[in-house]
């Protein structure tokens, strides 16, 4: 029974998708436009319609700072496209492929950690999603195609990806498109502005507080307030109301890194083959040369890296548009309901899996350590999963769990529950108290809160005159979502 299982709770994506400033060359004068139309998709993502134009790519070669590889030259972008007012959230990458690739454990930036290349620097929902692949993130793309009826813009086998420019689902920007939206019309240094003092105001960027970190590099004479990522859309806006154009995390493109044409082009995609694909942006820890509208950088496609995201972008009114499926908004209480009607018939099959270094490994019970996290898997006779619940391992004062159940319309795992609770002293009377809360999610953009204080005995002592609780600092509502690992029988 176990391999079926397996098959389900690989990452479901997978299983998815294969279905000193510096002086620029005058960029031509802007052609005069209405203000970019939002659009705000199924799950929330805000998208902005960047208009059709040219501009000049690159850097003057008289300028400094600059690189070898910012050949200045001019563009043409044939055609309005949408992309992301923010970068993509770890709360939507989660709700899309059922999982957080952000390790938990937060730690600190300095010199003797710079190679933990995926180590966490911020965990929550509202922070970009970061240490993800290239391969990730257009298997991420296609998976919210799906989900949200349009056509897939990446067919992939293997570690091949083709993408098909006549479809209307979600993408990477190209190279090119990422610097003409950045850019907003102007040929300012940085998105949004030019000097290294206003940098603070627009973008999440290497602070002065951090000279110890560099010694060529100069870091900006502000403070924005954060050492490490910041919530999605902190900062202000650029001309076109795109947010962290330049700083926060690195965000992928579709492009092979290559050099740059000479002479003019007209929506170009980059090189036909190379082992690296271009990232841009800059991220919180980068400087004044890093976070330039026209520096470039890149990674091998299968590189994952605590300071590497990306943002989303769609062609509206693209050939090959699919109906939307009526099974979009999944009935989370229905699934679940089931769920628990199978196991009360006893058609479905329970089994705790406790952690260990190399696995989960599965026990008939519950172990008596109850300091091992626990993942508790529901499966009906031939193995296929209904709901899977990760148990906190260890809690003393707050514990927390995380229930999630399969959806086999979409075929993935999808968050139905999150229940905190806090044990606290109480003020009426009663030696400790426990307040429990539930956070239940029935349905896409629905949600619903419980509450309940109790004794440690389990009496109710909601409405009991006078009854309160000192808790310890109750922890966010979101938590962390843990990869569903390999699984082990005794």
């Amino acid at each position: 029974m176990i391999r079926p299982m397996l098959r389900l709770l690989l990452p479901l994506a997978i299983l998815l998708s294969s279905c000193g400033a510096e002086s620029l060359i005058p960029s031509p004068e802007p052609v005069s436009t209405p203000p970019p139309r939002s659009v705000v998709a199924d799950l929330g993502y805000s998208m902005v319609e960047i208009p059709a134009g040219s501009f000049q790519m690159g850097s003057d070669p008289s300028s400094s700072p600059r690189d070898p590889d910012e050949t200045p030259h001019s563009v043409e972008i044939s055609r309005p496209y949408l992309l992301g007012a923010t970068e993509v959230s770890q709360q939507l990458w989660t709700e899309v492929m059922g999982r957080n690739p952000v390790p938990a454990g937060v730690r600190t930036w300095n010199g003797s950690n710079k190679k933990d290349r995926c180590a966490s620097f911020g965990l929550g929902p509202e922070l970009p999603v970061q240490c993800i692949s290239w391969f990730d993130a257009v298997q991420f793309c296609n998976v919210l195609s799906q989900m949200e009826g349009l056509r897939p813009a990446y067919q992939l086998s293997g570690q091949a990806v083709a993408f098909d420019p006549a479809a209307n689902g979600y993408r990477l920007p190209t190279e090119a498109e990422w610097e003409h939206a950045a850019r907003a019309g102007t040929s300012l240094a940085y998105s949004g502005w030019d000097a290294p003092a206003d940098a603070c105001r627009h973008g999440n960027v290497s602070n002065r507080d951090r000279t110890d970190l560099y010694e060529t590099k100069k870091p900006f004479p502000c403070d924005d307030g954060h050492s490490g990522p910041a919530p999605t859309g902190t900062f202000e806006a650029n001309g076109w109301g795109l947010r962290d154009m330049t700083g926060n995390v690195w965000e992928w493109t579709w492009d092979v890194y290559g050099e740059y044409p000479v002479g003019p082009v007209t929506d170009p995609t980059g090189p036909v083959s190379g082992e690296r694909r271009v990232i841009r942006g800059a991220a919180w820890h980068n400087t004044i040369a890093d976070s330039r509208a026209a520096n470039r950088f890149y990674g091998t496609p299968d590189s994952r890296s605590y300071w590497v995201g990306l943002r989303l972008a769609r062609t509206p009114g693209a050939a090959g548009a699919t109906k939307r499926p009526e099974t979009a908004a999944i009935d989370g209480e229905a699934l679940m309901a089931s769920a628990r009607q199978q196991q009360a018939d006893g058609t479905a099959t329970s089994r705790t899996f406790v952690s260990a270094e190399d696995g989960w490994w599965a026990h008939r019970g519950r172990p008596a350590d109850d300091d091992l996290p626990a993942m508790t898997v529901l499966s009906d006779r031939v193995g296929r999963v209904l709901s899977v619940t990760e148990t906190e391992g260890g809690c003393v004062d707050i514990c927390s769990s995380t229930t999630y159940v399969f959806d086999p319309k979409r075929g993935r795992l999808v968050l139905y529950e999150r229940t905190t609770s806090m044990v606290g002293d109480a003020v009426c009377g009663v030696e400790q108290l426990v307040e429990e809360v539930v956070v239940r999610y029935p349905r896409p953009g629905e949600e619903s809160r419980s509450f309940q204080l109790r004794d440690p005995a389990g009496a109710d002592l909601s409405g009991r005159p006078g009854c309160d609780m000192r808790a310890p600092d109750p922890r966010p509502a979101w938590l962390h979502v843990s990869q569903l690992p390999v699984l082990h029988l005794l």
